[in-house]
């Protein structure tokens, strides 16, 4: 149990990178100039220290407006 909440601990972090990179690369093509600084904040020990559940439910949300099609392939 507790090998699986390690693992799961050090995969938030990670996903919550990933959605913010696709979510930045989402909305401008260049990317966002303030995302390197934003990542200080996601990867830093005291910041993640009991925010988990929410930085995995940011980090799957992120990832779920990043990774979604664009709205004119939609035929809107």
């Amino acid at each position: 149990m507790t090998q699986a909440y390690g693992c799961v601990a050090a995969a938030i972090p990670m996903l919550f990178t990933f959605g913010s990179v696709a979510l930045a690369r989402a909305l401008t093509r260049d990317g966002a100039a303030a995302l390197p600084w934003a990542l200080l904040f996601v990867w830093s020990y005291p910041f993640n220290y009991g925010f988990l559940n929410y930085m995995l439910g940011v980090a799957l949300s992120f990832l779920g407006l990043g990774l979604r099609p664009p709205v004119t392939s939609w035929g809107v």
